[in-house]
């Protein structure tokens, strides 16, 4: 007589833990997606001061954008940078829809028309941007931007600034793509930013 085989006992808790999974699977997917979303949003600035008027970060929506903090008397970091950037920008076969928003560390001695000025002769999209102290050291802190005063007692500039140097990359919705700290790879950055976003 053939043996009758039985099926296997179904676990009556695997459905749960199969629901279990899937829930989350999706707050995992969720709080992910939300992360990115406040990540993004947490580079935003308003109030700052252009020749344009004051201007927040939406305003440039819809370009590419390239942040950097520096200041008009900087003797040689500032200038080196800009000049590559401006390099790599020249390089791309349209950089139409990319704009350079320079910082200034420096709202003190810096007036808005010489940063503006001073950083469209590297790159004629660019835009000087002051903040007033207190907006300023809040922006730093979200970029992660480190800035220290040093005196020079025997010049008449009285003192200098000495800070990280760092170029911030955002997508067309003002989203941080890269953060690029080795300058011999700014073109590529470019590149990619305009190519993948």
């Amino acid at each position: 007589m053939a043996e009758t085989i039985k099926p296997p006992k179904s676990n009556p808790n695997s459905g749960i833990f199969r629901a279990l999974g899937i829930l989350l699977s999706i707050a995992f997917l969720g709080a992910l997606a939300y992360w990115s979303v406040q990540k993004s949003h947490s580079y935003d600035f308003k109030g700052a001061k252009s020749m344009q008027g004051v201007v927040d970060m939406a305003n440039f929506d819809g370009k590419y954008k390239i942040v950097y903090f520096g200041f008009l008397s900087c003797p040689d970091v500032c200038p080196t940078t800009l000049q590559l950037l401006a390099d790599a920008l020249e390089n791309l076969q349209d950089s139409s829809e990319i704009v350079l928003l320079f910082v200034s560390l420096d709202p003190k001695r810096d007036s808005l028309s010489a940063i503006d000025s001073y950083a469209k002769h590297f790159y004629a999209r660019s835009y000087g941007l002051i903040f007033e102290e207190e907006d300023l050291e809040a922006i730093k802190k979200t970029y992660g931007v480190h800035s220290r005063k040093i005196e020079q007692k025997d010049s008449a500039l009285e003192y200098t600034i000495e800070h990280s140097s760092v170029v911030y990359l955002f997508d067309k919705k003002g989203r941080l793509i890269e953060e690029v700290r080795n300058l011999a790879e700014i073109e590529n950055s470019l590149k990619n930013l305009i190519s993948r976003h």
